[in-house]
């Protein structure tokens, strides 16, 4: 035995920091699915505020997006590579884990009108990119798979917020 702090800790032993042991595995909490109403992190950050009066709905109007003379042409660039670099691909998964579709989720809001204006323009999978930045998805379970239908929600979405 040795002392680390005012532990005891065994030689070669695990380390449980202040005595906490691991839970099992069958106690581990169950992760989020998409289908989880009211338990996303936002929804959870929303509540927490809204105790102090500062809620992610209290926003008395949007804040506009400042969109920089070179992003236009960075999303351009982008997209175009991860078309060419994803034409002969299938999953959804693989075409979002692209780091060209990557880097543009890493524009935050200043890739939204590029997003909605492509999407208009000719329909692609954007829907990821949509939701990791915007946080939401108002695509119904019926339009689920459905590219024309999750397109035009995504649509519908932006030009209620001013994006289309």
């Amino acid at each position: 035995m040795t002392t680390l702090g005012s532990q005891l800790v065994p030689l070669g032993g695990t380390v449980y920091y202040q005595g906490i042991a691991p839970r099992p595995i069958h106690q581990q909490p169950r992760r989020l699915q998409p289908t989880d109403q009211g338990n996303t992190p936002l929804d959870w950050l929303n509540r927490s505020l809204s105790g102090w009066g500062m809620g992610l709905t209290n926003v008395a109007e949007p804040i506009p997006i400042v969109v920089e003379v070179g992003d236009r042409a960075r999303f351009e660039a982008l997209a175009a590579q991860w078309r060419k670099d994803t034409a002969h691909l299938s999953s959804v998964a693989q075409l979002a884990m692209h780091p060209a579709y990557q880097r543009i989720i890493g524009l935050g809001e200043r890739a939204l009108p590029f997003l909605f204006q492509d999407l208009n323009r000719e329909p692609s999978h954007w829907f990821w990119a949509l939701r990791a930045i915007t946080g939401a998805n108002p695509v119904p379970e019926s339009a689920k798979g459905n590219v024309a239908a999750m397109t035009a929600a995504w649509l519908d979405w932006g030009s209620s917020r001013g994006y289309v």
